[in-house]
């Protein structure tokens, strides 16, 4: 999976940052490739100051757009950013860049792109939107132009610019948990019979699958629980490599926690879990329950078990 993060940035007139790409010709906000090591929120402030020489400050993540395309799914992160700075300039990857109306969208533009902003428009704070998007068939021939012809057209002509190779992005993989608490407000652990350390409920995504479907997939086959996401509570790259963890919140829809093929769970209080929870979780439990940002970016730094004081 690749994933990348888009800046939606609108002046005081209610115009939209846009760029060319240097790719389709078409109209886009700006936005690009995470690398390993960096936030998606330093991800969307760097690409955007690379393409439109704009210094922005991401305020909130509005959208999550998953694209099952071939040879590599995408997953993009759409943020609502203001401006801090900076003046308009153009680069290799954005031959065009600037402010634009859209009411009407200016031509041409991808229909996915038009969706990213408007929902950025209306977003009013609360869980970001979440979705997947197939493309048309015109679309989908249309990408595999760009992977055969245009890509590495792209990368000859910088070649013979003297420019540094193109590197491709990271190809992530994506640990997706999710957060129930019953009545109390206890937290639901699991740990298998082949496990020494309690773990929230989740799983690695499956090729084409969306985080969110990975959620209520790995819950639904572990425990036999019916479900219905509300909202998304923290995103975890691992600093050192290109893992990525997502932590979404749920309610029960129907049943319960059931014990299946030798699996344990439990309900533990926030601050009482057992000494062989997983830190990584207990930190995402931490997050999930902490009103004060809706949601969390932080990177991971590699540890597995830490005793509990």
């Amino acid at each position: 999976m690749i994933i990348n993060a888009t800046g939606i940035v609108i002046d005081h007139y209610g115009d939209v940052l846009m760029i060319e790409r240097d790719d389709t010709r078409t109209l886009a906000p700006p936005g690009g490739a995470a690398e390993i090591g960096e936030l998606p929120t330093e991800t969307v402030a760097r690409e955007v100051k690379e393409e439109t020489g704009l210094i922005v400050m991401p305020v909130r993540l509005v959208g999550l757009y998953y694209l099952p395309t071939q040879p590599n799914d995408y997953l993009s992160l759409s943020f609502r950013c203001i401006m801090r700075g900076g003046e308009i300039s153009t680069s290799d990857e954005s031959p065009r860049a600037g402010f634009f109306k859209t009411n009407p969208y200016p031509r041409p533009m991808l229909a996915l792109h038009k969706e990213q902003i408007q929902n950025s428009l209306v977003h009013q704070g609360g869980p970001p939107y979440w979705g997947t998007h197939s493309l048309p068939t015109r679309l989908r021939l249309g990408n595999i132009l760009l992977n055969r012809v245009i890509y590495p057209w792209i990368h000859f002509r910088r070649r013979r610019r003297g420019l540094p190779p193109y590197q491709p992005p990271p190809r992530w993989k994506a640990h997706v948990s999710t957060i129930f608490r019953d009545e109390r407000g206890h937290v639901l652990w699991t740990k298998s019979k082949d496990q020494e350390e309690w773990i929230l409920p989740g799983d690695v995504s499956m090729p084409n699958e969306p985080p969110w479907g990975t959620a209520v997939r790995s819950v639904k086959n572990a425990h036999q629980i019916n479900m219905r996401l509300t909202g998304l509570s923290g995103i975890y790259p691992a600093a050192d490599s290109a893992t990525i963890a997502l932590t979404f919140v749920a309610g029960f829809t129907s049943g319960q926690p059931l014990l299946i093929n030798g699996t344990e769970t439990d309900f533990f209080a926030v601050g009482q879990e057992p000494r062989s929870a997983r830190h990584q979780h207990v930190i995402q439990v931490e997050d999930a329950l902490n009103t004060a940002e809706e949601i969390h970016f932080r990177l991971m730094i590699p540890r597995s078990i830490v005793p509990n004081s």
